[in-house]
C-alpha cells in the first residue's frame, strides 16, 4: 500500500537488492534521479517506473529528429503500440538499430530493449517536449554486449573512405555512470573517447555514422569534455 517517489537529483543507494511489493506505477524514480546498488550480484524483485525528461524535440514537415535511447530496467518493450511500448507515435520502421559492419541504421527487430544497447528512435510528431517512461526490474550487475570492429571500406564513385569501428551503446543502468571507470574495464577493447548524441541543431542532409558532418555530437575522452558545437 506504500509508495516511493526519488527526486532528482537525489541518490537512492541500496546495499542489497530492492524489492517491490507494491507495483511498478509505486515506485518512481524521476529524471535526473539515481539508484545505486554496492552488491553487483543482487537480483531486483519487482518493476519500477524510471523517468527521462526531454525537451527541444523537433519533428516537422521538412526535417526528421531522432534520440538515442537505452532503457535502465529489463523487460521495457521498443516499438509498436501494444500497451506499455515505447514512443508509441513513433513509426514502428523508424526505431532503429545501428550496424557496424557497413555503418547503417536498420529498423529494429528487438521487441524489448537489450541492456546496454542503444537506439535510435524518431520523434513523435508534434511534441516538443515529453517526459518518457521506462517499467520493468531496473538492471543491476554486469551487462556485456557484443561490440565490433570491421575493416574500412572505399565506396562510391568518386570514392569515399568508410570508417568503421562506430558502435551505438547506451547505459544500462538506472544511474549515471563513470566513462572512465567503464574505460578503464574495457581499455582493449575501445577508445578513450565518446561521442553524446545531443542533435542541439536540425542538420537535413540525411547521412550515416562516419560520413555524419554535423556537430551534434558531445565529445568526452582523456583530456577532459567539449559540447557540441552547434
Amino acid at each position: 500500500g506504500g509508495s516511493l517517489q526519488i527526486m532528482a537529483p537525489r541518490t537512492l543507494t541500496i546495499n542489497e537488492y530492492l524489492k517491490n511489493n507494491a507495483g511498478q506505477d509505486k515506485v518512481l524514480l524521476e529524471s535526473d534521479a539515481n539508484l545505486i546498488q554496492h552488491k553487483s550480484s543482487s537480483v531486483n524483485v519487482g518493476p519500477l517506473t524510471a523517468k527521462r525528461a526531454l525537451t527541444g524535440l523537433r519533428n516537422g514537415p521538412t526535417y526528421i529528429d531522432y534520440v538515442y535511447w537505452s532503457s535502465p530496467v529489463a523487460g521495457q518493450l521498443t516499438k509498436g503500440s501494444a500497451p506499455g511500448a515505447f514512443s508509441p507515435g513513433t513509426p514502428p520502421s523508424s526505431f532503429f538499430s545501428y550496424r557496424e559492419s557497413n555503418d547503417q541504421f536498420y529498423e529494429t527487430a528487438d521487441l524489448e530493449f537489450i541492456p546496454g544497447k542503444g537506439y535510435a528512435v524518431e520523434a513523435e510528431v508534434g511534441i516538443s517536449a515529453k517526459t518518457y517512461t521506462f517499467k520493468g526490474v531496473p538492471n543491476n550487475g554486469n551487462k556485456s554486449i557484443n561490440i565490433k570492429r570491421s575493416a574500412n571500406t572505399l565506396e562510391g564513385s568518386p570514392p569515399v573512405t568508410y570508417i568503421h569501428g562506430y558502435n551505438l551503446v547506451g547505459n544500462p543502468y538506472p544511474s549515471n555512470i563513470s566513462f572512465d571507470k567503464l574505460y578503464d574495464g574495457n581499455s582493449s577493447l575501445i577508445y578513450k573517447t565518446a561521442w553524446f548524441w545531443t542533435n542541439n541543431k536540425i542538420y537535413t542532409p540525411q547521412q550515416m555514422g562516419s560520413q555524419y558532418e554535423g556537430n551534434n555530437y558531445a565529445i568526452y575522452n582523456a583530456t577532459g569534455g567539449n559540447s557540441a558545437a552547434y
